[in-house]
């Protein structure tokens, strides 16, 4: 993995400062010449043309936005993840193309989907010095066990595999089990599609122990490759897994082919432009009458929480609702008509790293399971869980809100007052 040979060029110039660092502060060419190995491992770009040029975007008004940007992985800007995306592109393809006969069997499910995901992380499946198939844990095997520098030793990591498709929420309890018994730091679970990596010993819930939850097919490749860099070989053989994080500065290709203006052979002070006021949405005044709250003021209680009788929303009239379900429903319904809600911007999680989704075009979660009460808004295209409590579904219409970047302080909801409860 090309990984692989950027962490040794860090490796090389950690050890060239130390031994040198009087020398190479004295003089910048030969700190150039230093951070020519770099250089080559950022894609051919040196690290001032590459530190000036995201100065320089950062500071452009037509990138205000680039958080937003789900595409933000150029595989010109960032070389060294190639052949995982690529793993991750051709697994989603089999995955479409031979769904059927590989959610019949795990033993497919291995070699079709799994084994390429895992050598492409640095774990060749076929390299005993690296994995152990079938490895015993007790009385149990799983079915890949991670090794780190010594094979004898016991495992980094164990892996469960099931067949695709297969929900992994009743393997969990089995697989973490048997990883805290033996004494094994993190145990991960995959069924093909669904990569999940728990550390295991952590004094937590076990869905608070997840560090990594990753869908080869809800996900773009390049969030899907940054999840999946927790189980990357020298990530996982450290003992100490950092998460990768998200990219936020979009790299297009044809920008990067532009002259650096402000590279060392041409020196240039970087003076910010301007950036741009959007003009935010109104913030709308509910209607005349009644005890309207914000959305984003409101906390329902767990017991006897009051039901809403309204919500306004921005630019609408008043809509009559009578529960908390209908404040979700008819916020979800209200962004899509407003194209604030489209498909490129689904699945919506609970949280960022939750299989569970609020909104999203099947009506089964990132685990595989099933929603119990689906809703579905956008004519039928897309589905809304509606088996939630008061407090979750308020929690879950303002992460909607934020989701689609609308404020939930622009939403009103109505409650029945004293008087108006008494004359019910």
């Amino acid at each position: 993995m090309i990984l692989d040979a950027l962490a040794e060029t860090i490796e090389t110039l950690k050890k060239r400062i130390e031994r040198h660092r009087q020398e190479l502060s004295e003089n910048e060419t030969r700190a150039a010449a230093s951070d020519s190995p770099l250089k080559r491992g950022l894609g051919g770009f040196s690290r001032a043309h590459v530190s000036s040029w995201i100065r320089r975007r950062l500071h452009s008004p037509k990138n205000s936005a680039i958080i937003q940007n789900r595409h933000a992985f150029s595989k010109k800007a960032m070389p060294m993840l190639d052949p995982l995306i690529e793993a991750i592109e051709t697994v989603k393809k089999r995955i479409e193309q031979h769904r059927q006969t590989l959610s019949e069997n795990e033993t497919r499910t291995r070699g079709a989907l799994i084994n390429p995901i895992l050598k492409a992380l640095g774990w060749d499946p076929a390299d005993p010095a690296l994995v152990t198939l079938e490895y015993n844990v007790g009385n149990l095997r799983a079915d890949y066990a991670l090794h780190g520098a010594n094979a004898e030793e016991k495992p980094t990591a164990v892996i469960e595999a099931k067949k695709l498709d297969e929900p992994l929420d009743g393997h969990l309890d089995q697989m973490i089990g048997y990883a805290i018994k033996h004494g094994i730091e993190y145990a991960g679970i995959v069924n093909g599609d669904l990569w999940q990596l728990y550390e295991v010993h952590i004094p937590k819930p076990i869905h608070e122990k997840r560090i990594a939850a990753a869908s080869i097919l809800k996900d773009e490749p390049h969030e899907c490759a940054l999840e999946l860099l927790s189980l990357w070989r020298l990530n996982l053989a450290s003992g100490k897994v950092k998460n990768a994080k998200k990219p936020v500065i979009v790299v297009h290709e044809e920008e990067m082919e532009e002259k650096d203006t402000n590279s060392p052979e041409n020196p240039e002070p970087i003076t910010p432009e301007p950036e741009p006021n959007p003009s935010p949405t109104p913030s709308p005044e509910p209607p005349p009458g009644g005890n309207w709250i914000r959305l984003s003021e409101c906390h329902p209680q767990k017991k006897k929480a009051p039901q809403p009788a309204a919500i306004c929303l921005p630019g609408e009239n008043e809509h009559i609702i009578a529960s908390w379900t209908a404040v979700l429903i008819k916020t979800a319904e209200w962004l899509c008509e407003k194209n604030h809600l489209t498909t490129d911007k689904l699945p919506v999680r609970v949280s960022p790293r939750s299989m569970k989704y609020i909104v999203s075009e099947s009506n089964a979660h990132g685990n595989g399971r099933e929603m119990r009460r689906p809703g579905t808004i956008n004519n039928g295209r897309y589905y809304v869980d509606k088996n939630l409590g008061p407090i979750d579904l308020c929690e879950s219409t303002r992460t909607l809100l934020k989701h689609c970047v609308q404020d939930p302080s622009q939403v009103y909801l109505k409650f029945a007052t004293v008087d108006e409860e008494d004359d019910a």
